[in-house]
């Protein structure tokens, strides 16, 4: 992505950060939401033409196992037993959905 801005944060409350296994974090909530009014990288990715499709897709590993990841542009169907389902959005904010079990 050409000219990405983005934000280094220096401190944050609490401890959840210092003690997570991690060494950042990376934007993908609805532009509303940007801080500073910056354009959050996969806007900027589809906008660009970058990715092959307007959609990333998210693997969560199972019972502490890693190999967790995010994939931009497509979905792996390696990683999907039954298929896609569609669900809609509770809050067009973090990408929240509602859960039932």
């Amino acid at each position: 992505v050409h000219n990405q801005i983005f934000g280094l944060s220096e401190t944050e409350p609490g401890d959840f950060f210092y003690y997570s296994p991690f060494d950042g974090i990376l934007g993908l909530a609805f532009p509303s939401l940007a801080s500073a009014g910056a354009t959050p990288v996969f806007d900027n990715m589809m906008a660009e033409h970058l990715v092959a499709m307007d959609l990333f897709s998210v693997y969560l590993s199972r019972d502490g196992r890693s190999g967790s990841f995010v994939l931009f542009g497509g979905i792996d169907p390696l990683f999907t037993l039954t298929g896609i389902k569609w669900i809609p959005l509770s809050a067009e904010t973090y990408w929240q959905i509602t859960m039932d079990r």
